[in-house]
């Protein structure tokens, strides 16, 4: 017996929207009691859920109440995003009819995200009668009605005007280093910027640390100086820097239209603060694993031994360090302090 079967519906903490789709993403939680146990999928009952499906499971309901549904169905939830294979999320109801309205029901079914191709092995499964669908459907139209669905997804953006000159790949560890330490002791930081596309789309997020994709900018934000780095792979960098009153710096509030160029602040992910401490040292780790090559990369230049470089660590005077790192295919970044450790 299903006690209880009540949703909610909340953004997406960090969710960016492109412009360029026609879905929304928020956040659904089942609040399930069956037999007195409740329903647990490891993340508190939620899932994610777009605006699109939620519009399909008001619409359904409604036909069900009004007993224009004639026969047995399937009312599934479409993975927007995903190319290619079509792909449902792992929650679905079957909605059965028979002659007598009042015997028809819904059955709340949860396997994993699936295509259509695949085999469903049912996790968990409960029914809901008349009166609760009816019920999930009000409280599905009211919060999808009071939910702010213009401005979900629509984030704080960046976008650096810079002097046009080309970025100069880093061929030695040790030499980037004493550049860096040159034009970065005594300076503050005031922001960490990556691009919109990485911000969009990280690989994984905990405290004080954010791994993203390779092959993106970080952007590096000082009182007088700028720093731009391409970070290609963990021994490819580029880098160029600029005089503070060389860069136009504006802000706006949108949807995400150009990823790669438009940036985002990171200082929201981290717990430890970065904003506006004193730069005291500067570490960059070399390797001579060289396993990557990039258009534009001259290997006559690379020295011998290869100390090529790999991670770049930010010490500030409080005690604390950014660290920015580059993997075989993703880079991170990684805020610590002498009390973390």
């Amino acid at each position: 017996m299903t006690e209880k079967f009540e949703v909610q519906i909340s953004p997406i903490e960090h969710y960016v929207k492109y412009r360029s789709v026609e879905y929304t993403l928020a956040i659904i939680r089942f609040d399930v009691v069956q037999n007195g146990v409740p329903f647990d999928n490891g993340y508190n009952g939620c899932f994610e859920c777009c605006d699109i499906g939620l519009k399909e499971l008001i619409e359904a309901a409604d036909d069900f109440l009004t007993e224009k549904i004639a026969q047995n169905e399937q009312l599934n939830f479409v993975i927007p995003y995903v190319a290619g294979d079509h792909i449902l999320y792992g929650y679905f109801f079957d909605i059965y009819v028979g002659s007598n309205p009042e015997d028809n029901y819904w059955e709340f079914k949860v396997t994993r995200d699936f295509s259509e191709e695949e085999e469903r092995i049912i996790e968990y499964s409960c029914r809901l009668n008349r009166e609760q669908v009816a019920a999930l459907r009000e409280s599905v139209a009211c919060q999808f009605e009071a939910f702010d669905w213009d401005n979900c997804g629509k984030t704080e953006f960046f976008r650096f005007d810079v002097p046009d000159k080309p970025y100069e790949w880093c061929y030695s560890a040790k030499k980037l280093e004493t550049t860096l330490n040159e034009l970065l002791i005594g300076e503050k930081l005031l922001a960490v910027y990556v691009s919109g596309a990485n911000y969009a789309n990280p690989l994984s997020i905990s405290e004080n640390y954010v791994n993203y994709y390779i092959g993106s900018r970080v952007y590096l934000e000082f009182e007088t100086i700028h720093a731009d780095i391409h970070a290609h792979a963990e021994d490819l960098f580029e880098i160029q820097f600029f005089v503070s009153n060389q860069v136009c710096k504006t802000r706006f509030y949108d949807e995400l239209e150009d990823p790669d160029q438009i940036l985002c602040n990171t200082g929201d992910i981290f717990q430890l603060n970065y904003e506006g401490e004193t730069i005291r040292d500067i570490t960059v780790g070399a390797t001579d694993d060289w396993s990557w090559d990039a258009k534009g990369f001259d290997k006559s230049k690379v020295g011998d031994p290869v100390e090529l470089p790999y991670s770049l660590r930010f010490e500030f005077n409080c005690g604390s360090w950014l660290t920015l790192s580059g993997g075989l295919d993703d880079f991170m970044l990684k805020m610590e302090a002498l009390d973390s450790q």
